[in-house]
């Protein structure tokens, strides 16, 4: 009796009205991996100036770099070494680890639920619009969000087990995190509050593995430390400028700006079900350990990027890490009430999301709407390649010169969009100063003597007169970018006197 009593919830279970299929999930999942590939290539974004950074740094392997940890320089590394460099091969780095780090939230929801829980957390997170959009660009996300799910994973799995070897796996990927980008840390208080409130901070005491995993992931990043230390903890003092902690503006519609952004980050659908029936039922979910693991590993992390936005900026993309934990619970509240047609509309809305993103200026063009610089999220990567191509010919010409421009954007883009790749142009810097990678890579007074072009969209010829010898007008490049032109002037500067 008791076995046939408890296959009968099974199969009513499996027959709830609306339940994707695990065949269907998967079907789904790889024809969305595949249109965002068909997209990448039919579209041909250029670099965004900062994906250019991050593959310069791939050339020059440390275990640091001006803002950011060395993660995604060796992943690109290793992607440019087996695809190549082009836009289109750089951008499959994303491609892959997304589709990757779903399989890793599905496995995270396996360890603690069943199937059809398991598949929706994972279409929920590949389908989310933050994850359609960072798949089309290389950012330290990437790593970043990737690291989180497969720490969390191994954190659910060591409390189950209680094995030393998934505690130090715990470390090893929370060390991998913190080598990718410094927020990683908040997987510690993250951890610490679920402890406190589940009353099991014993663990702590009685497990060698949790000490175990904070050493080690201490070991990790502490090559990244002595490498800023070398460098006067450059990394740091760019995590606290762009942070501007020091302007203390504490403007409460920062914080509603921030929270509002964060349903463009999980999707409109997900986010309404995600407030409906988790976080307005929260305490009552608190007697449940897993449910308050996924609240802890979620709240945490938002708490501390809102209080970020509170007092000085944050960027919507900021929290990203603390949804792998809320798709998993949502999943689990949703199929306990037997609901999963609010998952499926969820998951449509974010599938329509994505394509209205991927294809707006088809529909901006088919309702004649004419699409500005301030409302094209593309803005900032058009009409490099054409750029890149005009100063190529002009290189041909004046192949004795070294590429030098006065704006960092400008100098990446030409680095990678001119042919070959100029690896030793340079940034004008008279004032010494150290605002990006250039400023702490370059010291033009090793260029004495030497002969530039000088590719400018902002100084007026008189800037550099004092610093060179003669100066040559060669051309004026002009670079339409949507409704705008942008006009670059190419002039010749003869024998450099030095700052």
């Amino acid at each position: 009796m008791q076995e046939s009593s408890s296959a009968k919830p099974t199969i009513s279970q499996n027959a709830l009205p609306g339940l994707l299929s695990s065949q269907s999930c998967f079907y789904l999942a790889a024809i969305i991996v595949f249109y965002r590939l068909f997209v990448l290539h039919l579209v041909r974004l250029n670099l965004h100036f900062d994906e250019i950074q991050y593959w310069l740094w791939s050339y020059l392997p440390a275990w640091g770099y001006f803002s950011k940890p060395p993660m995604i320089a060796w992943g690109i590394y290793i992607q440019r070494m087996v695809f190549g460099e082009s836009e289109f091969a750089l951008k499959l780095l994303p491609m892959m680890i997304y589709p990757f780090t779903s399989l890793v939230v599905y496995f995270i929801a396996k360890s603690v639920y069943d199937n059809r829980t398991s598949r929706y957390a994972a279409l929920l997170f590949l389908t989310s619009p933050a994850v359609s959009l960072a798949s089309m660009m290389v950012t330290t996300d990437v790593f970043l969000v990737m690291f989180w799910s497969l720490a969390v994973w191994c954190l659910v799995l060591a409390l189950q087990q209680r094995r030393l070897d998934l505690w130090l796996w715990v470390g090893f990927f929370s060390g991998c995190g913190l080598l990718t980008k410094y927020t990683m840390l908040l997987f510690l208080p993250s951890f610490a509050l679920y402890l406190a409130l589940s009353k099991q901070l014993k663990l702590v005491v009685a497990s060698p593995g949790v000490a175990l995993a904070f050493f080690l992931a201490l070991a990790l990043i502490m090559p990244n430390l002595y490498w800023n230390y070398l460098h006067d903890m450059v990394s740091f003092r760019h995590l606290f400028e762009i942070s501007q902690i020091e302007n203390k503006r504490y403007h409460i519609s920062q914080v509603f700006y921030f929270v509002g952004s964060q349903v463009g980050i999980l999707g409109l659908g997900t986010s309404y079900l995600f407030v409906r029936y988790c976080l307005c039922s929260a305490p009552r979910f608190f007697k449940d350990r897993y449910c308050l693991l996924w609240f802890c590993f979620f709240f945490v992390y938002l708490a501390v990027i809102s209080f970020q936005a509170f007092i000085s900026r944050a960027f919507p993309n900021w929290a990203a890490p603390c949804y792998v934990t809320a798709v998993v619970w949502l999943s689990h509240v949703i199929m306990e009430k037997k609901k999963p047609t609010l998952l499926n509309m969820a998951i449509l809305i974010n599938l329509l999301s994505m394509s209205v993103f991927y294809h707006y200026e088809t529909i901006y063009a088919i309702f004649d709407i004419p699409l500005t610089y301030k409302i094209d999220p593309k803005r900032h990567t058009r009409g490099w390649s054409a750029l890149g191509s005009a100063v190529t010919t002009l290189m041909h010409e004046h192949s004795d010169c070294l590429i030098l421009a006065d704006n960092r954007r400008v100098l990446s883009e030409l680095i990678y969009y001119v042919r070959p790749h100029p690896m030793h142009a340079k940034l004008f810097n008279p004032k010494h100063q150290l605002k990006n990678t250039f400023h702490l890579s370059q010291d033009l007074n090793e260029n004495r003597g030497d002969d530039f072009i000088w590719v400018t969209n902002s100084h007026t010829p008189e800037v550099m007169l004092p610093y060179f010898q003669s100066m040559h007008y060669i051309q004026t490049i002009v670079i339409p970018v949507d409704e705008r032109m942008t006009v670059y002037t190419v002039f010749r500067l003869n024998g450099f006197n030095g700052y």
